[in-house]
């Protein structure tokens, strides 16, 4: 028992601050918790339910992702969007929609007799520069220019 007690109050000693914490995290922590959590409840909803055709979640997911990849191809639906963030929205629906039907689908997204339009879904997100930019970035873009 004094062992056990000489430990704990020598771990006390040796605390970790936030900085580095904040760094060790980057090594632990995963990129996209909320993708990852979905990613983690849609596996164990098809493994859980098989009596369920696993087409009917892989095909929800396709649908999606082809959905959004329309939408954002077509210039008239753009162009009702009121808000240009919703353009980005969309965007990162269809690339979450593609990674959930990767995870849940036995060949995957890749695959070339896939539901989804891989390749156009690609050069889209590729030709989108501001899918990864921050709101708050394109809101100070749109804020520069037009103050000239």
């Amino acid at each position: 028992m004094r062992n056990r007690v000489t430990a704990y109050s020598e771990a006390e000693e040796h605390e970790v601050s936030n900085e580095v914490a904040n760094r060790m995290s980057m090594f632990y922590a995963y990129p996209t918790p909320m993708l990852k959590m979905l990613s983690n409840s849609v596996t164990n909803f098809v493994e859980k339910n098989q009596a369920l055709p696993l087409e009917n979640t892989t095909d929800i997911f396709s649908t999606m992702a082809n959905l959004c990849r329309c939408m954002i191809e077509d210039p008239a639906i753009v162009a009702r969007f009121k808000n240009e963030g919703t353009v980005l929205f969309v965007l990162r629906v269809m690339v979450g929609a593609i990674i959930l039907y990767d995870h849940v689908h036995p060949v995957g997204a890749f695959y070339r007799k896939s539901n989804i339009d891989i390749k156009s879904s690609i050069r889209l997100t590729r030709g989108s520069y501001f899918i990864f930019t921050h709101p708050w970035q394109l809101q100070s873009r749109y804020l520069e220019s037009s103050s000239v």
